[in-house]
């Protein structure tokens, strides 16, 4: 409903202006929140660096913001045996926020699957978690791995990363629960004393006075899990976000079908097949993989026929 969003994974309760007010995970039995806190709130927040408008995002850029709780509509739009999906419109000046909030029967993520018809200039938008969390890092994503930054700002040097780059994910993981924040196209994070926010657009004027406006697609998603990122397997859950299965409907042929088949296989949950591609000096096929959590593994590629040679 308007209020209400449940399936066997979560039980999501919102306020007026679309707001999470509770996010209770009914399998590892906590709430996700922090008490009396709201998620999902989206931030706008003046922005405008002293130099370097486009390239640059200064430090005081919080002091002033705005909560986009003008809501147009709120509307359950599917409600099935796969997925439930409830739209909700955001009006911003004169900027539109549309939103479908979705649950799935068998995906313990939650999505935001946004479109945004952004007018403004000067704005910094962000999504906001405050997350009953308890640890003095977060992990980031990067390319081919991971990295860990402060979630305080104890020192001047802690201070200075108060925006950090990261790809698919981000996490924050106490012993034994966390939550990971995915995305499927946006790589600016700021996570702090529980609170994990993901910047949605920004609009500086220098050198294009009209950058980042018009039509914004993108998806985010909630993420909570049992143990760390590792154990919750967010590298693999970022990746299903990212690279979505599609189905294709040909005229059949006759012969028999595998009951599965892939170019390219592994059989280790840890490394990942990041890379299949033509070389572009030879006829040769690149593969290229990584281990993703930091531990020694022995693997073992699998590949759908003969391989004439194969070499690292």
């Amino acid at each position: 409903s308007a209020t209400v969003l449940e399936n066997k994974f979560f039980r999501i309760e919102l306020d007026e202006s679309a707001n999470f007010t509770s996010v209770y995970d009914k399998i590892n039995a906590r709430e996700v929140l922090k008490h009396g806190e709201r998620g999902n709130v989206i931030q706008a927040f003046e922005d405008k660096p002293h130099q370097y408008d486009a390239w640059e995002i200064n430090i005081y850029y919080d002091e002033k913001m705005w909560e986009m709780n003008d809501i147009k509509s709120i509307e359950v739009i599917e409600n099935g045996a796969v997925y439930a999906k409830l739209r909700v419109v955001r009006q911003f000046v004169d900027s539109e926020f549309v939103q479908d909030i979705v649950i799935y029967n068998d995906l313990p993520r939650i999505d935001f699957v946004s479109t945004v018809d952004w007018k403004e200039k000067d704005i910094l938008l962000k999504a906001a978690f405050p997350v009953d969390i308890i640890a003095d890092k977060a992990t980031y994503e990067i390319q081919y791995g991971s990295l860990e930054r402060p979630t305080h700002k104890n020192t001047s040097w802690d201070l200075a990363r108060f925006e950090v780059c990261g790809h698919k994910w981000a996490d924050l993981s106490e012993a034994g629960y966390g939550v990971s924040l995915l995305n499927d196209c946006k790589y600016g994070h700021d996570i702090h004393d529980g609170i994990m926010r993901l910047t949605l657009l920004r609009c500086p004027t220098d050198p294009n006075p009209d950058s980042d406006r018009e039509i914004h697609n993108f998806t985010y998603s909630l993420y909570p899990h049992a143990g760390d990122w590792r154990v919750g397997e967010t590298v693999q859950t970022a990746y299903d976000l990212n690279c979505p299965m599609y189905a294709a409907f040909e005229k059949g042929h006759d012969g028999a079908l595998a009951d599965t088949y892939s170019f390219a296989g592994v059989n280790r949950e840890n490394v990942i097949i990041e890379v299949v591609k033509k070389a572009e000096a030879s006829d040769d096929t690149v593969v290229r993989v990584y281990e993703c959590q930091g531990r020694r593994v022995t693997a073992t590629l699998s590949f759908c026929g003969n391989l004439s040679n194969g070499r690292e």
